[in-house]
């Protein structure tokens, strides 16, 4: 696994372990309305709160 460091704080994210997940609603919108679709996993650094990442659609992380 490759190691991820969070750019504002400095934390080192080794595993899962030192992050903060979070659920993000995916929309669709086009002219006139918004739909939601479904949900993804936003992964936050646990030092300072940085999204980092989202997860992969369709994965049970």
């Amino acid at each position: 696994m490759a190691e991820l460091e969070c750019s504002d704080c400095g934390t080192e994210i080794e595993s899962t372990d030192d992050l903060e997940r979070t659920e993000l609603p995916e929309v669709e919108a086009d002219d006139s309305s918004v739909s939601l679709y479904g949900n993804s996993d936003l992964f936050l650094c646990s030092g300072c709160k940085k999204p980092l990442g989202v997860g992969r659609s369709g994965s049970d992380s």
